[in-house]
Protein backbone atom coordinates (compact mmCIF):
# COMPACT_ATOMS: atom_id res chain seq x y z
CA UNK A 1 0.00 0.00 0.00
CA UNK A 2 2.94 2.10 1.06
CA UNK A 3 4.55 1.55 -2.38
CA UNK A 4 1.41 2.32 -4.01
CA UNK A 5 1.33 5.64 -2.61
CA UNK A 6 4.55 6.42 -3.40
CA UNK A 7 4.46 5.54 -6.98
CA UNK A 8 1.56 7.47 -7.25
CA UNK A 9 3.30 10.67 -5.65
CA UNK A 10 6.06 10.40 -8.20
CA UNK A 11 3.54 9.86 -11.01
CA UNK A 12 2.07 12.99 -10.06
CA UNK A 13 5.56 14.70 -9.09
CA UNK A 14 7.18 13.18 -12.92
CA UNK A 15 3.33 14.49 -14.77
CA UNK A 16 3.87 18.40 -12.70
CA UNK A 17 7.46 18.71 -13.68
CA UNK A 18 6.83 17.26 -17.43
CA UNK A 19 3.59 19.40 -18.06
CA UNK A 20 5.28 22.73 -18.81
CA UNK A 21 7.19 20.81 -21.57
CA UNK A 22 4.13 19.38 -22.87
CA UNK A 23 2.37 22.57 -23.24
CA UNK A 24 5.63 24.31 -24.67
CA UNK A 25 5.47 21.72 -27.01
CA UNK A 26 1.78 22.60 -27.60
CA UNK A 27 2.47 26.12 -27.49
CA UNK A 28 5.28 26.08 -30.46
CA UNK A 29 2.87 23.96 -32.13
CA UNK A 30 0.20 26.31 -32.23
CA UNK A 31 2.26 29.46 -32.73
CA UNK A 32 3.68 27.68 -36.08
CA UNK A 33 0.38 26.68 -37.26
CA UNK A 34 -0.63 30.37 -37.12
CA UNK A 35 2.66 31.28 -39.01
CA UNK A 36 1.26 28.87 -41.47
CA UNK A 37 -2.15 29.87 -41.58
CA UNK A 38 -0.94 33.70 -42.63
CA UNK A 39 0.87 31.69 -45.36
CA UNK A 40 -1.98 29.99 -47.25
CA UNK A 41 -4.01 33.69 -46.87
CA UNK A 42 -3.49 34.99 -50.83
CA UNK A 43 -5.17 38.39 -50.10
CA UNK A 44 -2.62 38.74 -47.12
CA UNK A 45 0.00 41.65 -47.52
CA UNK A 46 2.38 40.20 -45.02
CA UNK A 47 3.82 37.26 -43.99
CA UNK A 48 5.04 35.73 -40.53
CA UNK A 49 8.33 33.63 -40.50
CA UNK A 50 10.24 32.48 -37.81
CA UNK A 51 13.75 32.95 -37.63
CA UNK A 52 14.30 30.87 -34.19
CA UNK A 53 12.74 29.09 -31.99
CA UNK A 54 14.35 27.82 -28.59
CA UNK A 55 11.56 25.79 -26.62
CA UNK A 56 13.28 25.25 -23.06
CA UNK A 57 11.13 23.94 -20.04
CA UNK A 58 9.84 26.60 -18.53
CA UNK A 59 9.52 29.13 -21.35
CA UNK A 60 11.32 29.67 -25.24
CA UNK A 61 13.27 32.25 -26.60
CA UNK A 62 11.79 33.07 -30.16
CA UNK A 63 12.82 35.28 -33.00
CA UNK A 64 8.75 36.03 -35.13
CA UNK A 65 9.40 38.29 -38.29
CA UNK A 66 6.62 39.95 -40.08
CA UNK A 67 7.62 40.08 -43.87
CA UNK A 68 6.17 41.32 -47.04
CA UNK A 69 5.76 38.54 -50.35
CA UNK A 70 8.99 38.78 -50.82
CA UNK A 71 10.74 38.17 -47.87
CA UNK A 72 11.68 41.47 -46.79
CA UNK A 73 11.70 41.80 -42.68
CA UNK A 74 9.14 44.70 -42.15
CA UNK A 75 8.86 44.28 -38.15
CA UNK A 76 10.83 41.62 -36.05
CA UNK A 77 9.64 40.34 -32.80
CA UNK A 78 12.15 39.35 -30.32
CA UNK A 79 9.70 37.30 -27.88
CA UNK A 80 10.54 35.95 -24.55
CA UNK A 81 8.27 33.25 -23.94
CA UNK A 82 6.80 31.86 -20.67
CA UNK A 83 4.83 28.34 -20.83
CA UNK A 84 1.89 27.35 -17.95
CA UNK A 85 1.93 27.51 -15.41
CA UNK A 86 4.32 30.70 -14.50
CA UNK A 87 2.25 32.31 -18.14
CA UNK A 88 -0.28 34.88 -16.66
CA UNK A 89 -3.77 32.63 -18.63
CA UNK A 90 -3.35 30.37 -21.52
CA UNK A 91 -0.49 27.81 -22.40
CA UNK A 92 1.71 31.06 -22.68
CA UNK A 93 2.48 34.10 -22.52
CA UNK A 94 5.47 36.49 -23.86
CA UNK A 95 7.11 40.54 -23.68
CA UNK A 96 8.47 41.74 -26.85
CA UNK A 97 9.98 45.08 -27.95
CA UNK A 98 9.39 45.16 -32.02
CA UNK A 99 12.71 45.56 -34.00
CA UNK A 100 12.09 47.95 -37.51
CA UNK A 101 12.84 46.47 -40.92
CA UNK A 102 15.60 48.79 -42.88
CA UNK A 103 12.47 49.24 -45.30
CA UNK A 104 10.69 50.73 -42.83
CA UNK A 105 12.98 52.96 -41.29
CA UNK A 106 14.36 54.17 -44.94
CA UNK A 107 10.43 54.92 -45.42
CA UNK A 108 10.29 57.28 -42.72
CA UNK A 109 13.43 58.88 -43.28
CA UNK A 110 15.20 60.84 -40.55
CA UNK A 111 11.97 60.97 -38.38
CA UNK A 112 12.90 57.20 -37.64
CA UNK A 113 16.58 57.85 -36.70
CA UNK A 114 15.04 57.11 -32.68
CA UNK A 115 11.22 56.51 -31.75
CA UNK A 116 9.71 55.24 -28.50
CA UNK A 117 10.09 51.95 -27.29
CA UNK A 118 6.94 50.01 -28.15
CA UNK A 119 6.74 46.94 -25.92
CA UNK A 120 4.03 44.19 -26.92
CA UNK A 121 2.10 41.95 -24.27
CA UNK A 122 1.08 39.11 -26.05
CA UNK A 123 -1.15 35.92 -24.44
CA UNK A 124 -1.88 32.63 -26.01
CA UNK A 125 -5.41 31.25 -25.26
CA UNK A 126 -6.61 27.79 -25.48
CA UNK A 127 -7.96 27.71 -28.58
CA UNK A 128 -5.08 29.41 -30.44
CA UNK A 129 -6.71 33.32 -30.01
CA UNK A 130 -3.49 35.59 -29.59
CA UNK A 131 -4.65 39.12 -27.69
CA UNK A 132 -1.49 41.51 -27.83
CA UNK A 133 -1.72 44.92 -25.55
CA UNK A 134 0.95 47.43 -26.96
CA UNK A 135 1.91 50.39 -24.85
CA UNK A 136 4.74 53.14 -25.25
CA UNK A 137 6.07 55.80 -22.79
CA UNK A 138 5.65 59.85 -23.94
CA UNK A 139 8.40 60.34 -26.05
CA UNK A 140 9.93 63.57 -27.17
CA UNK A 141 13.03 64.29 -29.12
CA UNK A 142 14.85 66.66 -31.16
CA UNK A 143 15.06 65.43 -34.95
CA UNK A 144 19.08 66.81 -35.77
CA UNK A 145 18.40 65.83 -39.09
CA UNK A 146 15.91 68.29 -39.81
CA UNK A 147 17.02 71.72 -38.72
CA UNK A 148 14.52 73.25 -35.69
CA UNK A 149 12.78 69.79 -36.06
CA UNK A 150 11.12 67.70 -32.92
CA UNK A 151 8.96 65.22 -32.78
CA UNK A 152 6.08 64.62 -29.70
CA UNK A 153 4.06 61.85 -28.74
CA UNK A 154 2.26 60.73 -25.70
CA UNK A 155 2.05 57.48 -24.46
CA UNK A 156 0.32 54.98 -26.87
CA UNK A 157 -1.63 52.25 -25.71
CA UNK A 158 -3.71 49.72 -28.66
CA UNK A 159 -4.76 46.25 -28.49
CA UNK A 160 -4.91 43.54 -31.52
CA UNK A 161 -7.06 41.00 -31.09
CA UNK A 162 -6.46 37.81 -33.63
CA UNK A 163 -8.69 35.17 -33.48
CA UNK A 164 -8.13 31.56 -34.63
CA UNK A 165 -10.70 31.44 -36.91
CA UNK A 166 -8.83 34.77 -38.67
CA UNK A 167 -11.04 37.73 -37.64
CA UNK A 168 -8.91 40.39 -36.71
CA UNK A 169 -9.94 43.39 -34.20
CA UNK A 170 -7.89 46.41 -33.18
CA UNK A 171 -7.44 49.61 -31.64
CA UNK A 172 -4.75 52.04 -31.15
CA UNK A 173 -5.13 55.21 -28.79
CA UNK A 174 -2.46 57.98 -29.32
CA UNK A 175 -3.21 61.31 -27.02
CA UNK A 176 -0.86 63.61 -28.93
CA UNK A 177 0.94 63.75 -32.09
CA UNK A 178 2.94 66.42 -32.76
CA UNK A 179 5.61 67.54 -35.26
CA UNK A 180 7.39 70.77 -35.10
CA UNK A 181 10.14 72.67 -37.29
CA UNK A 182 11.36 76.13 -35.56
CA UNK A 183 12.58 78.93 -38.08
CA UNK A 184 16.73 79.09 -37.20
CA UNK A 185 17.51 82.71 -37.77
CA UNK A 186 13.72 84.22 -38.84
CA UNK A 187 11.86 85.92 -36.63
CA UNK A 188 9.13 83.81 -37.37
CA UNK A 189 6.84 81.16 -35.44
CA UNK A 190 7.47 77.48 -36.60
CA UNK A 191 5.70 75.01 -38.59
CA UNK A 192 3.40 72.48 -36.37
CA UNK A 193 1.39 69.28 -37.48
CA UNK A 194 -0.44 67.95 -34.35
CA UNK A 195 -3.26 65.73 -33.37
CA UNK A 196 -4.41 65.10 -30.21
CA UNK A 197 -6.74 62.06 -29.17
CA UNK A 198 -6.73 60.23 -32.28
CA UNK A 199 -7.75 56.91 -32.51
CA UNK A 200 -7.07 54.00 -34.94
CA UNK A 201 -9.64 50.92 -34.98
CA UNK A 202 -11.22 48.30 -37.14
CA UNK A 203 -12.28 44.67 -37.64
CA UNK A 204 -10.32 42.91 -40.68
CA UNK A 205 -8.77 39.69 -41.18
CA UNK A 206 -5.70 37.91 -41.22
CA UNK A 207 -5.02 34.51 -42.28
CA UNK A 208 -8.17 33.25 -43.87
CA UNK A 209 -8.65 30.57 -46.80
CA UNK A 210 -11.44 33.03 -48.39
CA UNK A 211 -11.20 36.78 -48.49
CA UNK A 212 -13.42 38.17 -45.71
CA UNK A 213 -15.92 40.98 -47.14
CA UNK A 214 -17.27 42.50 -43.83
CA UNK A 215 -14.23 44.99 -42.74
CA UNK A 216 -14.26 48.04 -41.19
CA UNK A 217 -11.94 50.11 -40.18
CA UNK A 218 -11.12 54.29 -38.93
CA UNK A 219 -8.82 57.19 -38.17
CA UNK A 220 -10.43 59.76 -35.64
CA UNK A 221 -8.96 62.74 -33.52
CA UNK A 222 -10.56 65.20 -31.22
CA UNK A 223 -8.43 67.89 -33.15
CA UNK A 224 -6.24 68.67 -35.62
CA UNK A 225 -3.76 71.70 -35.89
CA UNK A 226 -1.82 73.28 -38.94
CA UNK A 227 0.55 76.60 -38.50
CA UNK A 228 2.88 77.89 -41.03
CA UNK A 229 5.46 80.21 -39.52
CA UNK A 230 3.35 80.53 -36.64
CA UNK A 231 -0.01 81.34 -38.36
CA UNK A 232 -2.44 78.88 -37.98
CA UNK A 233 -3.74 78.10 -41.27
CA UNK A 234 -5.88 74.98 -40.77
CA UNK A 235 -7.74 74.02 -37.49
CA UNK A 236 -10.81 71.00 -37.16
CA UNK A 237 -12.58 69.41 -34.54
CA UNK A 238 -13.61 65.73 -34.73
CA UNK A 239 -11.99 64.70 -38.12
CA UNK A 240 -12.75 61.11 -39.24
CA UNK A 241 -11.56 59.03 -42.20
CA UNK A 242 -13.24 55.45 -42.20
CA UNK A 243 -14.33 52.67 -44.38
CA UNK A 244 -16.60 49.99 -44.53
CA UNK A 245 -17.20 47.12 -47.27
CA UNK A 246 -20.25 45.06 -46.56
CA UNK A 247 -20.82 41.35 -47.48
CA UNK A 248 -24.05 41.32 -50.03
CA UNK A 249 -23.93 37.00 -51.36
CA UNK A 250 -22.86 37.52 -54.40
CA UNK A 251 -22.03 41.59 -54.36
CA UNK A 252 -20.62 43.63 -52.49
CA UNK A 253 -20.89 47.05 -50.85
CA UNK A 254 -17.73 49.77 -50.25
CA UNK A 255 -18.12 52.76 -48.57
CA UNK A 256 -15.42 55.49 -47.82
CA UNK A 257 -16.01 58.49 -45.79
CA UNK A 258 -14.16 61.94 -44.75
CA UNK A 259 -15.78 64.48 -42.04
CA UNK A 260 -14.49 66.91 -39.70
CA UNK A 261 -16.11 70.02 -37.59
CA UNK A 262 -15.22 73.48 -36.51
CA UNK A 263 -12.83 74.09 -39.75
CA UNK A 264 -11.11 77.06 -40.20
CA UNK A 265 -8.62 77.29 -43.09
CA UNK A 266 -6.65 80.37 -43.97
CA UNK A 267 -4.32 81.22 -47.04
CA UNK A 268 -6.22 78.68 -49.78
CA UNK A 269 -8.29 79.90 -52.26
CA UNK A 270 -11.27 80.72 -50.26
CA UNK A 271 -11.19 80.78 -46.75
CA UNK A 272 -13.27 79.33 -44.06
CA UNK A 273 -14.54 79.81 -40.15
CA UNK A 274 -16.63 77.04 -38.36
CA UNK A 275 -17.31 74.90 -41.23
CA UNK A 276 -18.39 71.45 -41.36
CA UNK A 277 -17.32 69.20 -43.97
CA UNK A 278 -18.23 65.56 -45.02
CA UNK A 279 -17.38 63.77 -48.03
CA UNK A 280 -19.48 59.73 -48.28
CA UNK A 281 -18.93 57.53 -51.29
CA UNK A 282 -21.24 54.79 -51.40
CA UNK A 283 -20.49 52.12 -53.90
CA UNK A 284 -23.01 49.28 -54.13
CA UNK A 285 -23.70 46.23 -55.99
CA UNK A 286 -20.19 45.47 -57.39
CA UNK A 287 -19.89 41.46 -58.42
CA UNK A 288 -17.40 40.29 -55.52
CA UNK A 289 -15.54 37.26 -57.76
CA UNK A 290 -13.98 40.15 -60.24
CA UNK A 291 -13.48 42.50 -58.09
CA UNK A 292 -11.79 40.16 -55.72
CA UNK A 293 -9.15 39.25 -58.60
CA UNK A 294 -9.25 42.91 -59.98
CA UNK A 295 -7.86 43.86 -56.11
CA UNK A 296 -5.26 40.76 -56.18
CA UNK A 297 -4.11 42.11 -59.41
CA UNK A 298 -3.62 45.53 -58.30
CA UNK A 299 -1.82 44.23 -55.31
CA UNK A 300 0.59 41.95 -57.71
CA UNK A 301 1.88 45.20 -59.80
CA UNK A 302 2.76 46.93 -57.18
CA UNK A 303 4.68 44.31 -55.19
CA UNK A 304 7.87 43.61 -57.04
CA UNK A 305 7.96 39.94 -58.05
CA UNK A 306 9.14 36.99 -56.01
CA UNK A 307 12.25 35.54 -57.09
CA UNK A 308 11.59 32.36 -58.79
CA UNK A 309 8.01 32.31 -58.56
CA UNK A 310 5.72 31.81 -61.38
CA UNK A 311 4.32 34.50 -63.47
CA UNK A 312 0.47 34.96 -62.61
CA UNK A 313 -2.13 34.13 -64.85
CA UNK A 314 -4.84 36.91 -64.12
CA UNK A 315 -6.38 37.79 -67.16
CA UNK A 316 -5.85 41.92 -67.91
CA UNK A 317 -7.13 44.36 -65.58
CA UNK A 318 -9.36 45.75 -68.66
CA UNK A 319 -11.61 42.47 -68.81
CA UNK A 320 -11.57 42.03 -64.80
CA UNK A 321 -13.14 45.61 -64.90
CA UNK A 322 -16.13 44.53 -67.53
CA UNK A 323 -16.81 42.02 -65.07
CA UNK A 324 -17.66 44.34 -62.36
CA UNK A 325 -19.50 46.60 -64.91
CA UNK A 326 -21.61 43.04 -66.04
CA UNK A 327 -22.96 43.23 -62.25
CA UNK A 328 -24.76 46.49 -62.57
CA UNK A 329 -22.71 48.11 -60.38
CA UNK A 330 -24.12 52.01 -58.63
CA UNK A 331 -22.37 54.48 -56.76
CA UNK A 332 -23.47 57.59 -54.81
CA UNK A 333 -21.07 60.54 -54.43
CA UNK A 334 -22.05 63.19 -51.78
CA UNK A 335 -19.93 66.31 -50.74
CA UNK A 336 -20.78 68.72 -48.20
CA UNK A 337 -19.46 72.18 -46.71
CA UNK A 338 -21.23 74.27 -44.61
CA UNK A 339 -19.30 78.06 -43.29
CA UNK A 340 -20.16 81.20 -41.77
CA UNK A 341 -18.94 82.44 -45.37
CA UNK A 342 -22.01 79.95 -47.08
CA UNK A 343 -22.20 76.44 -47.58
CA UNK A 344 -21.09 73.73 -50.44
CA UNK A 345 -23.46 70.57 -51.63
CA UNK A 346 -23.04 68.46 -54.50
CA UNK A 347 -24.31 65.02 -55.03
CA UNK A 348 -23.20 62.54 -57.80
CA UNK A 349 -25.55 59.43 -58.91
CA UNK A 350 -24.30 56.53 -61.31
CA UNK A 351 -25.78 53.72 -62.24
CA UNK A 352 -24.17 51.07 -64.97
CA UNK A 353 -26.66 48.52 -66.55
CA UNK A 354 -24.63 45.79 -66.83
CA UNK A 355 -27.73 43.36 -68.32
CA UNK A 356 -26.47 42.00 -71.49
CA UNK A 357 -23.07 43.68 -71.47
CA UNK A 358 -20.84 42.03 -74.10
CA UNK A 359 -18.15 44.26 -74.05
CA UNK A 360 -16.62 42.73 -77.39
CA UNK A 361 -19.92 43.45 -79.22
CA UNK A 362 -21.02 46.49 -77.23
CA UNK A 363 -17.87 48.22 -75.26
CA UNK A 364 -18.65 51.39 -77.88
CA UNK A 365 -21.66 52.14 -76.29
CA UNK A 366 -21.11 51.80 -72.30
CA UNK A 367 -21.36 54.93 -72.45
CA UNK A 368 -25.38 54.36 -73.30
CA UNK A 369 -25.50 52.01 -70.44
CA UNK A 370 -24.68 54.16 -67.82
CA UNK A 371 -27.14 56.89 -65.87
CA UNK A 372 -25.73 59.51 -63.87
CA UNK A 373 -26.87 62.71 -62.15
CA UNK A 374 -25.53 65.84 -60.48
CA UNK A 375 -26.95 68.06 -58.58
CA UNK A 376 -24.60 70.99 -57.35
CA UNK A 377 -25.26 74.30 -55.16
CA UNK A 378 -23.20 77.03 -53.21
CA UNK A 379 -23.33 80.30 -51.90
CA UNK A 380 -23.36 82.97 -54.79
CA UNK A 381 -20.83 84.51 -52.14
CA UNK A 382 -18.44 81.58 -52.48
CA UNK A 383 -18.89 81.13 -56.26
CA UNK A 384 -17.87 84.66 -56.39
CA UNK A 385 -14.82 84.99 -54.03
CA UNK A 386 -13.99 81.33 -55.40
CA UNK A 387 -13.95 82.62 -59.09
CA UNK A 388 -12.01 85.68 -58.05
CA UNK A 389 -9.19 84.24 -56.96
CA UNK A 390 -8.77 81.70 -59.20
CA UNK A 391 -8.88 84.15 -61.67
CA UNK A 392 -5.85 85.92 -60.16
CA UNK A 393 -4.12 82.88 -59.77
CA UNK A 394 -4.34 81.85 -63.37
CA UNK A 395 -3.10 85.53 -64.27
CA UNK A 396 -0.26 85.39 -62.05
CA UNK A 397 0.75 81.64 -63.44
CA UNK A 398 0.59 83.32 -66.86
CA UNK A 399 2.74 86.40 -65.87
CA UNK A 400 6.97 86.19 -66.59
CA UNK A 401 8.53 84.28 -63.64
CA UNK A 402 5.02 84.65 -62.02
CA UNK A 403 3.52 81.65 -59.67
CA UNK A 404 0.83 80.88 -57.35
CA UNK A 405 0.66 78.77 -54.58
CA UNK A 406 -1.84 77.37 -52.08
CA UNK A 407 -0.39 80.11 -49.36
CA UNK A 408 -0.99 83.20 -51.69
CA UNK A 409 -4.47 83.82 -50.10
CA UNK A 410 -7.28 85.80 -51.95
CA UNK A 411 -6.82 89.04 -52.90
CA UNK A 412 -9.11 91.95 -51.16
CA UNK A 413 -12.50 91.94 -52.41
CA UNK A 414 -12.97 94.76 -55.43
CA UNK A 415 -16.47 95.75 -55.92
CA UNK A 416 -15.34 95.68 -59.73
CA UNK A 417 -14.20 92.78 -59.59
CA UNK A 418 -17.57 91.32 -57.94
CA UNK A 419 -19.66 92.78 -60.39
CA UNK A 420 -17.83 91.08 -63.00
CA UNK A 421 -18.24 87.86 -61.94
CA UNK A 422 -21.68 88.38 -61.22
CA UNK A 423 -22.54 89.88 -64.19
CA UNK A 424 -21.12 86.80 -66.03
CA UNK A 425 -22.82 84.72 -63.72
CA UNK A 426 -26.02 85.99 -65.01
CA UNK A 427 -25.05 85.19 -68.47
CA UNK A 428 -24.59 81.86 -67.58
CA UNK A 429 -28.03 81.52 -65.99
CA UNK A 430 -29.74 83.51 -69.36
CA UNK A 431 -27.73 80.18 -71.27
CA UNK A 432 -29.19 77.74 -69.23
CA UNK A 433 -25.58 76.02 -67.39
CA UNK A 434 -26.49 77.68 -64.12
CA UNK A 435 -29.73 78.25 -62.22
CA UNK A 436 -29.64 81.19 -59.51
CA UNK A 437 -32.10 80.10 -56.45
CA UNK A 438 -31.82 83.31 -53.78
CA UNK A 439 -28.80 83.70 -52.63
CA UNK A 440 -27.59 80.67 -54.25
CA UNK A 441 -25.98 79.03 -57.41
CA UNK A 442 -27.17 75.43 -58.70
CA UNK A 443 -27.23 73.28 -61.80
CA UNK A 444 -28.40 69.81 -62.34
CA UNK A 445 -26.70 67.82 -65.36
CA UNK A 446 -28.25 64.47 -66.26
CA UNK A 447 -26.97 61.66 -68.21
CA UNK A 448 -29.53 59.27 -69.53
CA UNK A 449 -29.32 56.42 -72.45
CA UNK A 450 -26.14 58.53 -74.00
CA UNK A 451 -28.31 62.01 -73.47
CA UNK A 452 -26.75 64.58 -72.01
CA UNK A 453 -28.79 67.48 -70.64
CA UNK A 454 -27.86 70.44 -68.05
CA UNK A 455 -30.92 72.13 -66.13
CA UNK A 456 -33.80 70.20 -68.52
CA UNK A 457 -31.88 71.18 -71.84
CA UNK A 458 -30.43 68.93 -74.10
CA UNK A 459 -26.54 69.62 -74.74
CA UNK A 460 -25.63 67.31 -77.47
CA UNK A 461 -23.13 69.09 -78.58
CA UNK A 462 -20.54 68.18 -75.28
CA UNK A 463 -22.15 64.53 -75.29
CA UNK A 464 -21.19 64.50 -79.09
CA UNK A 465 -17.73 66.09 -77.37
CA UNK A 466 -17.19 63.79 -74.96
CA UNK A 467 -17.76 60.41 -76.79
CA UNK A 468 -15.46 61.69 -79.85
CA UNK A 469 -13.08 62.32 -77.18
CA UNK A 470 -13.40 58.53 -75.60
CA UNK A 471 -13.38 57.16 -79.15
CA UNK A 472 -16.84 56.02 -79.05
Amino acid sequence: MKRAIVISILVVIAAAAATPWVIGWRTEQLVRARVAQVEADKTSKIRLQIDRYERGWRGANARISVIDRVGTPLITLPAAIRHWPFAGGGPADWVAVPELGTTVRDALGPWAEKLPDLTTYTRLSWSGNVLTRIESPAFKRRVPEVAGGSLEIAAISGTVDWRRDGGLTYEFALPVFRVEQQAIGRGEGPNVAEFKEAVIKGDGSLGTTERRWNQKGSLTAASVLVTEAGKTILSATTPLIGYASIDEGQYVGMQFTAAASSISARHTLQSFSDATIELVLDARHIAKDPLGRLLDTAAIATTPPVPGAAPTSEPPASDLVDEVLRGSPAADVRFMLKAREGRVEIKLALAFDGQGYDPKVSRGSWLQRLDGELNARASTSLVITGARAGAGMAAGLMRPGGSAGVNAGPDAPSPDADAIVRQQLAVAATQGWIRIEGDEVATTVLWRKGNLAVNGKEVNELRDLAQGMMGR
